[in-house]
């Protein structure tokens, strides 16, 4: 590791710039060392620069692979005490997607408003295509289905109106009946849903007027069925025995950039899709239909009526809107139920029955998991960076703070705080056998410089005796007070290189933190400090 720090001057100085910094990637330290040969720098500059390259080669590809958010799906079969029963939606079939009338129905409501005599079916509908809106035609001269009913049973001997209810709902196919039912715990043809109709008040209608049977489908209870029953039911015949088999999936989506998904549990699918059919309806018409949602006024008028016929064979038969024309997202947490009808038209009147039910309390729980994890993507960097570099999270932490310390050191240098000559010295490892390689260095100057000091102090001495006694001979009357002052003089003197000495061997005076300075005239080799060199 290339380690720096900063003494100016022989002072200490606080500050960011002081702080010793380094990073840890294996062949950095030789890379920028100034006592690497030419040689070895290029054999780690290339082994670095391939590495790295091998390294962000392999972080793309797993970043690429991350962000597909591959999945995983998860299929648990799973038996249940219970099983949520499904809600059944039953429609008069229309004629071509045009809404028939109750003739019945359409007598007294006109009788009832113009107080007239009944001109026939067709007059009195045109009267009240004039006098009525969709919505109070709809209500007023549609067809009873409760009526129709003849019987209805969820379970054995459990009549429907005390396991569940009826209500009446609004779909293209006009006012309908849906069933909601309470939840299956036993499976099997004689434990589900019983129910038989009726179409006694179609029987003495002209053919031409009345309905060719009923439209049924199947879906969640909190479903949307106005779409759903032209595009996902199937017609109940007269005289028809349909016996429809569930099965129950439920499905747990992950939201992801290329498949996102609604999260919110009160999303249904297909209120969105009503709401788009119904505002391209309104756009074109600005009027809407019972089973439309909005502010906008219902359609009133033969005129605007007939339009609002030809406007949905359009939409949906001739294919001028499509569900992909919606931002309809599938919500992340959904219910489907499948089934499959098996029909019979060996019944000897006109009723048609229908039995609805599940085979098996079992369901199947399909869950998506990502297959790879943002866990895995960091374990398989961390692993690439540490087989190639020898680096870790660590690593990028030294490497940020290096950064900010080179920064704060060129802030010094433009404010002044460090002068334009300055350059921090470097520091030996310590190491065990730094530490002997300094004390053998260490002890090898100071031997030298005690012989050179004592040798000098000699020949100093030698000179001074000498110089004494021809003093003292000539004059001797003043000997007196030079010889004190010469013993004063040699006292002092020895006082001083016993200091010396005794710094030179005072193991205190080497640092733990082995903070030597090179000396590039000798080859970069360690030498003695400021301070000793001051002393000597």
């Amino acid at each position: 590791m290339l380690v720096m720090a900063d003494r100016l001057g022989g002072e200490n100085r606080r500050g960011l710039w002081t702080a010793e910094v380094g990073v840890g990637v294996a062949g950095v330290s030789t890379l920028l060392s100034p006592w690497t040969s030419c040689f070895r720098k290029i054999l780690w500059a290339w082994t670095l620069l391939v590495s790295l390259l091998v390294l962000v080669t392999v972080v793309g590809s797993r970043l690429a692979y991350f962000f597909s958010y591959p999945v995983n799906v998860d299929v648990q079969v799973i038996h249940n005490a219970s099983l949520k029963f499904p809600a059944i939606t039953i429609c008069p079939s229309p004629r071509k997607l045009r809404l028939t009338m109750d003739p019945s129905a359409v007598r007294e409501v006109y009788e009832n408003i113009t107080g007239r005599e009944y001109p026939g079916l067709l007059e009195a509908q045109k009267a009240l295509v004039l006098l009525l809106d969709a919505k109070e035609l709809w209500d007023r001269t549609s067809w009873n289905i409760s009526a129709m009913v003849d019987e209805c049973y969820q379970g054995r001997g459990r009549p429907c109106n005390t396991t569940g209810h009826f209500h009446a709902t609004y779909t293209m196919f006009g006012s309908c009946l849906t069933y909601t039912g309470t939840p299956a715990t036993l499976a099997g043809s004689y434990h589900g849903l019983y129910l038989k109709l009726d179409p006694e008040a179609w029987v003495k209608e002209p053919e031409t007027v009345r309905p060719q049977g009923w439209w049924v489908v199947v879906h969640e209870a909190e479903d949307d069925p106005s779409l759903l029953i032209k595009t996902h039911g199937y017609l109940v015949s007269l005289s028809w025995n349909k016996e429809i088999s569930l099965s129950l999936k439920q499905f747990q989506s992950l939201s992801t950039k290329r498949k996102p998904c609604r999260d919110d549990p009160a999303y249904r699918q297909t209120h969105c899709l009503n709401d788009c059919f119904s505002r391209a309806f309104v756009r074109t018409l600005r009027c809407r239909l019972p089973f439309m949602r909005g502010a906008v006024p219902y359609c009133r008028g033969l005129l605007l009526l007939n339009k609002a016929g030809r406007q949905l064979d359009e939409m949906l038969i001739e294919g001028r809107w499509e569900p992909q024309q919606c931002r309809c997202g599938i919500p992340c947490h959904q219910t489907v139920y499948q089934y499959r009808g098996d029909t019979t038209d060996n019944r000897l009147d006109d009723k048609a029955r229908i039995k609805m039910f599940f085979l098996d309390l079992v369901y199947e729980e399909v869950k998506e998991e990502l297959s790879y994890p943002f866990a895995s993507l960091v374990a398989d960097f961390g692993g690439m960076a540490g087989l190639l570099l020898g680096a870790s999270l660590l690593t990028v932490l030294e490497v940020l703070e290096c950064a900010v310390v080179g920064l704060a050191r060129l802030y010094a240098r433009h404010r002044g705080l460090i002068p334009p000559t300055y350059h921090p010295k470097d520091v030996l490892p310590c190491t065990p056998a730094a530490h002997t390689t300094l004390h053998t260095t260490l002890h090898d100057q100071r031997s030298a410089a005690h012989t050179t000091l004592h040798t000098t102090l000699h020949d100093q001495r030698s000179a001074a005796h000498t110089t004494l006694h021809t003093t003292l001979h000539d004059q001797r009357s003043a000997a007196q007070g030079g010889h004190h002052t010469y013993t004063a003089h040699v006292s002092s003197h020895d006082a001083w290189s016993g200091d010396v000495v005794a710094a030179l061997y005072d193991p205190a005076s080497v640092h733990d933190d082995c903070l030597v300075e090179r000396n590039p005239a000798t080859g970069g080799g360690p030498t003695l400090q400021q301070e000793d060199a001051g002393h000597l």
